[in-house]
């Protein structure tokens, strides 16, 4: 059990939130004196790494999150040594966090939305920094009225993880603050990242749609989960049995989440669980490598978006600003999984990508498919323990005169022969490799 905490003494005047969710000052750089004391307390260093700090006898230890684990640096010794926790926050290990350090989202995590996507809405989403940017530890979503007649010329901003980091199951944070204003759309969502999947099939998790009512003191939030049927065409369930009752006002921050296990997403707001969705029955017949398998897309890896959308509503109030402003995101395991569990594979292989949800196994002999030129072979990482929450991993292939590979894992085929795919985690370097023989049809 980690004793009480004083902050490292080299730290300017600043206020810590804790995980817990007390405060902490710390009111004198030179001793460390601070305000409040608890277990654990926190704060982000300029490359967005957790840090802890926590006294042991006489000396100050600070504890570094490295991606992996936990890395003690003693004060007084600097001594290195490896910190074991039993359980960080509720029985759950922290797997990612970004809490917007620097000048502008990291480009190794997060890329920019562009364009109209939906053209049911406003906006057209841009990489300028008059829409996304961070100021003061916090990303900062503007839409903008560039005419200030034309309905069509609101830009907007949105990032996404898409290709960098992509997750399964465990515990999805957003501490957010909206503007409430008549037509806002703020966005936090995770879409399916798996091989060929395009949307609806990809599946979709909305852990909080914000509305925004500039005639009311508060907005309205709601939730969604979306997915195909067997025909392709869009399922979702969600409507007023999925908005969230409570009046939330533009003054606050809040924290929307959501925990995803094997059976169902149970969404929270501020921790109240206001509804739940079961996913086990949420199959989509689709025949990627001509099996006729099942996926089921809240099975597979989900990257994360966060945006800003504006509705092409009548009464859309254009006279106030409407800001997204996001202090952090993060990713915990499920409860009670080992940090080595929750973090590092011990084993990754690579298999159709039917087989991949749920798989306990390995298999690493030659895979033998009949296949033309220009056909696809849809492929994925199997992840061994099957808690590791971050599946951010690059497909390779060793011969791309037979055939081509995405780094999500699809394969296409140039012509007859054997190829060896390799598939890489991103975060700890463990890799496999599987040969693939191809045969004309």
């Amino acid at each position: 059990m980690l004793k009480k905490v004083v902050l490292i003494t080299m730290i300017v005047a600043v206020t810590v939130t804790f995980l817990q969710g007390c405060q902490i000052k710390v009111d004198n750089k030179e001793t460390g004196t601070v305000s409040a004391e608890t277990d654990l307390s926190e704060e982000t260093s300029p490359d967005n790494k957790l840090v802890f700090y926590k006294k042991s006898g006489s000396v100050i230890e600070k504890y570094e999150y490295d991606g992996i684990s936990f890395i003690c640096t003693a004060a007084s010794s600097q001594e290195t040594k490896e910190l074991q926790l039993d359980t960080l926050i509720d029985g759950r290990f922290l797997v990612w966090q970004d809490c917007f350090g620097g000048s502008e989202p990291d480009k190794n995590i997060w890329s920019y939305m562009k364009g109209q996507i939906n053209d049911s809405e406003l906006q057209h989403y841009t990489d300028d920094r008059e829409n996304v940017s961070l100021k003061d530890g916090q990303l900062v979503i503007t839409a903008r009225d560039e005419t200030g007649s034309d309905d069509k010329n609101v830009t907007s901003g949105g990032i996404e993880t898409r290709g960098a980091k992509q997750f399964v199951k465990g515990r999805l944070e957003l501490r957010v603050k909206f503007t409430n204003v008549t037509g806002q759309h703020g966005i936090f969502r995770t879409r399916g990242a798996w091989a060929g999947a395009e949307w609806p099939v990809c599946g979709e998790i909305n852990v909080g749609e914000q509305y925004g009512d500039s005639d009311n003191d508060y907005y309205r939030l709601t939730s969604a989960i979306h997915y195909a049927a067997s025909d392709k065409s869009h399922k979702y369930e969600t409507g007023e049995a999925h908005s969230y009752n409570n009046q939330l006002s533009d003054d606050d921050y809040h924290i929307l989440a959501a925990e995803w296990t094997d059976d169902e997403i149970r969404i929270y707001v501020d921790d109240d669980n206001y509804v739940t969705y079961s996913i086990r029955d949420k199959y989509y017949y689709r025949p990627l490598d001509k099996s006729g398998a099942q996926i089921n897309p809240f099975l597979m890896p989900h990257y994360i978006q966060l945006s800003l959308a504006v509705q092409a509503l009548e009464n859309i109030d254009k006279s106030t600003p409407m800001t997204m402003e996001v202090d952090w995101v993060r990713v915990y395991a499920e409860k009670d999984i080992t940090m080595a569990d929750a973090l590092v594979p011990s084993k990754l292989g690579i298999d159709f990508l039917h087989n991949v949800p749920g798989a306990d196994k390995i298999s690493s002999s030659d895979i033998e498919y009949s296949a033309d030129r220009g056909d696809n072979i849809y492929l994925g990482a199997v992840y061994l323990p099957s808690t590791v929450v971050d599946r951010s991993c690059t497909f390779s292939i060793d011969n791309t005169d037979i055939a081509q590979i995405s780094q999500s894992g699809v394969l296409t085929v140039n012509g007859e022969g054997r190829v060896v795919v390799t598939v890489t985690d991103n975060n700890s370097g463990v890799a496999a490799s599987r040969a693939i023989i191809i045969r004309g049809k």
